[in-house]
């Protein structure tokens, strides 16, 4: 059996690690009841580290043929009839949608859906997540993963923030009765629970300023707000990612966290380490906050002239 690699820039990279069978089909019947078996999808499945399931009903889906699957058999079945090219196409288009990672390309990457039926990709090798279906709707895959829990905690502020004003919920915030264990943290658990995760963050800044102007005084908290902001957009709400210059500003314009302090966390890897964000992943957000932190400069050398 033929293996190229996975994904079709790869195609000419004979050092490549990752391969995968090239899809075979074979059409079957005539006139309404032709259809096309792919003989290979379980072997292919297996090399993307995705179940078949997924794999033969996004083709469908992409195809709008209807599917079936007999599992015990590992026969696949699209309806209509499809060439091994045509097959091919739709299979790169599952391939760069639920496979390889956004950042960095890679396949090692594995499907996580959140409580608010949100899928994610986690890339393995670069530790990055990204949003790739708002819902499950969205996705022509079925749900075999476990739904991520909410901490119990960010439950318990979010009710609270939604009957007390800004300043009440910051004194909530840091209380025996939450009970969080850091800053950093505490910090991290107020984004989860007034910012909705569906939403583009940048606007909702302005929108809950209050809370985070109350929560974040001075430049220890405005320190953790941002270290907890670099775990939201990596791992919650990962649209934010990418839009990471554009929060900084909207956090800076608002006053809600000062140049000396943005610059310091901007220096330092390991600001957000006590929450369990990794260095090559800091070092990724540093890099989506490139364009902030040179605009900084420049109007630090403008002002200086």
């Amino acid at each position: 059996m033929a293996m190229i690699n996975i994904g079709a820039s790869n195609a000419g990279d004979q050092f490549y690690r990752y391969k995968m069978p090239a899809i075979q089909s074979k059409i079957e019947g005539r006139g309404n009841g032709i259809k096309t078996n792919v003989t290979n999808l379980v072997e292919v499945s297996k090399a993307l580290a995705r179940p078949p399931m997924y794999t033969l009903k996004f083709l469908g889906n992409d195809l709008g043929a209807q599917t079936t699957f007999n599992e015990k058999e590992g026969r696949a079945i699209v309806n209509g009839a499809h060439d091994a090219g045509k097959l091919a196409q739709s299979l790169e288009s599952f391939i760069k949608r639920f496979v390889q990672c956004f950042s960095c390309g890679n396949p090692e990457t594995m499907i996580e859906i959140t409580k608010r039926e949100t899928i994610h990709l986690k890339c393995k090798a670069a530790n990055m997540v990204t949003v790739v279906a708002d819902k499950m709707a969205d996705a022509a895959i079925e749900d075999e993963s476990s739904e991520e829990e909410e901490d119990p905690r960010v439950s318990k502020l979010r009710a609270y923030a939604a009957k007390n004003d800004a300043v009440k919920t910051a004194e909530y915030l840091v209380s025996d009765a939450l009970g969080v264990e850091s800053k950093e943290m505490g910090v991290l658990f107020l984004l989860e629970a007034v910012f909705d995760e569906d939403e583009a963050i940048p606007p909702q800044i302005k929108a809950k300023k209050d809370y985070l102007s109350a929560a974040c005084p001075d430049a220890a908290l405005q320190r953790a707000l941002l270290c907890a902001f670099e775990r939201y957009v990596t791992e919650t709400a990962t649209s934010g990612f990418k839009a990471f210059s554009l929060i900084l500003n909207q956090l800076y314009e608002f006053d809600l966290i000062e140049e000396d302090v943005i610059k310091a966390w901007n220096e330092d890897v390991d600001a957000a380490s006590c929450i369990d964000v990794e260095p090559k992943v800091a070092q990724a957000v540093r890099k989506q906050a490139a364009k902030f932190i040179d605009w900084l400069d420049e109007s630090e050398d403008e002002d200086s002239d």
